[in-house]
């Protein structure tokens, strides 16, 4: 297994084999002081449960530190089960995914929880946790709902649709830009590039080229997005695909905004359809 590790580092490409027994991710199955605060539409083994618009996901917490770390991904039913030996789920093999890890502050958990519809958390879970799992299940008021989130002296955007529409469009027009999105390309009626005159346009990458290989959308199980313009720089990492029978559910996105971070992606998507 090879992986594009992208950072505002930098980038580099690492061959590991994340399903290891032994490897950064068995830590969501230990006993630890460490929470954890399972975030999954997929996810039915056992863990806490949080069913989200946003991309699944896990978020560890430490009580004693009150940081977090929020890991949002595409690879269907990740982590499979809590067993740290068979963890990684067999759909995350054949095709390429995202993963996006985030450091937060306790206090953030709030604006994640806005987005998320169902919850179980543990009774020894902390107080924070508990306090912000609260008001999850109510559906925003605005469409889309777009919450904005400082860690470090990074932008964070999280992107919320509960209606009917092509989160990528109205992702372009929260950010003012072009846009070049990647999403599944064996999705059932996988629709055009949007490109609407007097419009900001949508155009869906058909090819991704990395230094470890290149592939198709078809290929791609990973679901992001990029602005286009020179001066604005937004990478969002989301959950649903460019496709009709996506856009009556609800959906949403993680955003960064880096240029480093954009530099590092854009160059992977450069053949797209018109």
């Amino acid at each position: 297994q090879r992986y594009m590790y992208i950072s505002t580092y930098g980038k580099e490409k690492i061959n590991t084999n994340i399903g290891d027994p032994h490897g950064v991710l068995v830590l969501i199955f230990l006993e630890a002081p460490a929470h954890l605060w399972p975030q999954s539409s997929d996810f039915r083994h056992g863990l806490s449960l949080m069913s989200s618009s946003l991309c699944a996901g896990v978020v560890l917490g430490d009580s004693q530190t009150q940081t977090a770390l929020w890991l949002t991904h595409s690879t269907p039913k990740f982590p499979e089960k809590r067993d740290q030996h068979n963890f990684w789920p067999k759909t995350g093999e054949a095709n390429g995914q995202t993963f996006m890890c985030v450091t937060l502050q306790f206090s953030d958990l709030e604006n994640i929880v806005a987005h998320t519809f169902e919850s179980n958390i543990p009774d020894d879970f902390p107080q924070e946790i508990k306090d912000a799992a609260l008001n999850n299940g109510q559906a925003p008021d605005q469409n889309p709902l777009v919450q904005s989130l400082k860690v470090g002296n990074k932008q964070l955007k999280l992107v919320a649709k509960v209606t009917a529409g092509d989160l990528y469009v109205q992702l372009s027009r929260i950010f003012k830009s072009d846009m070049a999105a990647q999403t599944w390309g064996r999705q059932t009626r996988k629709d055009k590039s949007y490109c609407e005159p007097n419009q900001h346009q949508v155009k869906s990458v058909i090819e991704v080229k990395t230094d470890l290989d290149k592939w198709t959308w078809c290929s791609d199980h990973s679901k992001w997005a990029v602005t286009t313009d020179n001066n604005i720089h937004w990478t969002c990492i989301a959950d649903m695909n460019r496709a009709e029978t996506q856009y009556e559910r609800p959906g949403g996105a993680l955003c960064i905004q880096d240029q480093d971070v954009k530099a590092s992606r854009l160059p992977i998507g450069q053949s797209r359809q018109n």
